[in-house]
């Protein structure tokens, strides 16, 4: 049986996610019942995540929860997400890349692509009990240490690729929507400075001040060198740390 993507957090229910826990090969038996708890609320504009609680029936065993993870439902803002290849190149990295990387990613259950109807769907591994980094806090050196492992780890994996050279939903760092960054930050800078500015060190706004005319520049220049994948958004705020075993765990939540 076919599974229609879910458009909806709504749409995850008990019958579904049976059929799709049957076509990931798992042998959990039928889902009873299942609650959706809405998590990251305000945090990721461009999606939507709900921690999905699942029973299963007398005798049957399965994953006490999992995240489900769709593009936001507001129609304004889902296809800011669809031009910028947000969702497109989420579904694409679990499929292609993710078997690839000598790195530690949520397990994926179901990952639904309609790139024509724009519809997209992931149901994931719950992750949650992982520590969360804060780039605000700031990290340890074990902590830092891991982090550029990872990073090195992927980078090397795809330098000078003949198979990232295939992806061609992976962007150069020339692309149109990088090229308008220039744009953006100089539009954006007297805002911010305006709003932020006060909590800038007193050499920093100089600095950007500097920054902001040589991005495309820049871009143009590393895009003309070696090439090899990046995570593009690559935060603590975006990496999760496994403390039992000092894996990182990239979270991937495009906001």
């Amino acid at each position: 049986m076919e599974l229609e993507i879910p458009t909806s957090l709504e749409h995850f229910t008990s019958d579904w996610l049976t059929i799709a826990l049957t076509h990931a090969d798992k042998d959990y038996g039928p889902v009873s019942s299942v609650h959706a708890e809405r998590i990251a609320v305000g945090e990721g504009f461009l999606g939507e995540l709900a921690r999905l609680h699942l029973t299963f029936g007398a005798g049957d065993e399965g994953p006490s929860t999992l995240i489900a993870k769709i593009p936001t439902t507001d129609g304004l803002l889902k296809p800011l997400g669809v031009m910028l290849g947000v969702y497109e190149r989420e579904s694409l990295f679990y499929e292609q890349v993710a078997p690839k990387v000598k790195i530690r990613v949520p397990e994926v259950y179901y990952n639904g692509r309609d790139s024509i109807e724009e519809n997209y769907a992931l149901l994931l591994e719950d992750v949650g009990h992982f520590r969360a980094g804060d780039h605000l806090a700031g990290a340890t050196l074990t902590d830092a240490m891991a982090v550029m492992e990872t990073a090195a780890n992927i980078h090397a994996r795809w330098w000078d690729s003949e198979e990232l050279t295939a992806m061609d939903w992976v962007p150069p760092l020339d692309s149109p929507i990088n090229m308008g960054l220039q744009g953006l930050y100089e539009q954006s800078w007297p805002l911010v400075m305006d709003k932020y500015g006060h909590l800038y060190p007193e050499w920093l706004p100089a600095k950007l001040e500097e920054f902001i005319p040589e991005v495309s520049n820049w871009l143009t220049s590393w895009a003309e060198q070696s090439r090899t994948l990046t995570h593009n958004d690559f935060r603590l705020d975006n990496l999760l740390f496994d403390d039992d075993d000092d894996d990182d765990d990239d979270d991937d939540d495009d906001d």
